[in-house]
């Protein structure tokens, strides 16, 4: 789900994740941006040039990746959960190619292979993507928001792009989405009626959808309940992620 550069010093992590808006950089080891969560509901309580992997160290690149998919053609990505379910959604290659473009690239060279679904809220959404299960991981890089009014947040079972806000004009989508339980407009990245929305402005959330589950919206709505901020249990890790071209 940004794609993803604001900084943040890890003792303030968990009010950053909670009052921040998803999926979608980095506050690691490695001294990079992070990438947090759409806040949750007022109701809930605590969302070109490519790196080589260094050997023993997570996956990282300098940059996005160039745009590689066909936006004329079909894209979806089977995720198979380590513990049991698969579960299928369509990409929307046509009016997110950029998103899209970035999710492919990342499943494909087995970025998300072994990650978790680290914050999972019931009603509200499940946030993944992030290698570190800390919500503070990305790949790398940063991206800029890519809206389009046809996509929203129309209910269960959309994918979208965690982000932590707009830093300096720009978006800072990377590598962590969240795949909503319900209707989830506030999160949008425009207004109702097409219009853009003050995406600056602190406290407004603004991500990008970019896919949608087709099957197996039973196995998103089985994730374990968890607060990356006080879990004592790993989050539900995704196996693989598999992404088939039609």
């Amino acid at each position: 789900m940004f794609e993803l550069r604001a900084t943040a010093l890890l003792s303030g992590l968990a009010s950053l994740v909670l009052l921040f808006s998803i999926a979608c950089g980095d506050g690691d080891e490695d001294g990079e941006s992070t990438e947090t969560s759409p806040p949750p509901p007022a109701a809930a309580q605590p969302p070109p040039p490519e790196a080589t992997p260094t050997p023993g160290k997570r996956m990282q690149w300098d940059v996005a990746p160039p745009l590689r998919i066909d936006p004329d053609k079909s894209y979806t990505a089977t995720f198979t959960m380590e513990r049991g379910g698969t579960f299928e959604i369509e990409l929307f290659a046509d009016r997110a190619p950029k998103t899209v473009n970035n999710f492919v690239f990342l499943a494909r060279e087995g970025y998300y292979d072994g990650a978790t679904f680290h914050r999972v809220i019931p009603g509200f959404m499940a946030q993944g993507g992030d290698p570190t299960g800390t919500g503070t991981g990305g790949p790398g890089y940063q991206f800029d928001n890519e809206f389009h009014p046809d996509l929203r947040h129309f209910g269960p079972g959309m994918l979208a792009m965690a982000n932590a806000g707009v830093n300096n004009g720009r978006g800072t989508n990377g590598g962590q989405f969240y795949i909503t339980y319900s209707e989830q407009h506030r999160l949008d990245g425009l207004n109702l009626d097409g219009t853009s929305k003050p995406c600056t402005q602190p406290g407004v959330s603004c991500h990008a959808v970019f896919g949608e589950v087709i099957s197996g919206m039973d196995v998103v709505e089985g994730l374990r309940e968890r607060d990356p901020t006080t879990a004592t249990f790993k989050g539900d890790v995704i196996q693989s992620i598999v992404i088939t071209e039609d």
